[in-house]
């Protein structure tokens, strides 16, 4: 996900790190690199960055290693892409996203996975394919038009591969 590797990239070049990195870096080398030279001001910065999410700063506390805490970073900024996408989705088909007395939607994300078609790959390093996410929540309906569309001809751009479906029922 591109998240993840902005994220990352943001990171390392924090760090003054980015001439360590190959010419084309995968998501892997990123972690590495960040690991292998960040120490003591990466901790501070990934604590800072959770600390600040009301979703992960509780178990932030139950973190005591550097990679795992570069893990739930990472996940925190998907989290954060996945909500992003959905609230744009909503803007244009209808609907909006229910908060919490926190200010936190009333969202959650599973499942995220890339599926690759490597039949469709002109060259060795494209990676042509199509991401699926299970999203449960709450939501307000502010188009009833719009929405209707949405519910029957789906969201994304993946509706081909069947995603895009949308299952409601009333709160």
């Amino acid at each position: 996900m591109d998240a993840q590797l902005q994220f990352l990239s943001s990171l390392v070049k924090n760090f003054q790190l980015d001439s360590l990195l190959s010419a084309k870096p995968k998501k892997g080398e990123y972690k590495k690199l960040l690991l292998a030279n960040g120490g003591e001001a990466l901790s501070l910065r990934l604590t800072e960055l959770l600390t600040n999410d009301l979703r992960y700063a509780e178990r932030l506390e139950q973190i005591a290693q550097l990679a795992d805490k570069l893990e739930l970073a990472i996940k925190a900024q998907v989290d954060v892409a996945l909500e992003g996408w959905l609230k744009k989705q909503g803007e244009r088909l209808g609907f909006e996203l229910l908060v919490d007395d926190d200010g936190l939607s009333k969202l959650q994300n599973s499942g995220y996975l890339w599926h690759g078609l490597p039949a469709k790959a002109k060259k060795k390093e494209d990676k042509p394919g199509f991401s699926t996410v299970d999203f449960c929540g709450e939501l307000e309906i502010t188009d009833v038009q719009k929405f209707e569309q949405a519910l029957f001809q789906g969201i994304g751009r993946a509706k081909a591969f069947g995603c895009g479906l949308l299952m409601i029922r009333r709160t």
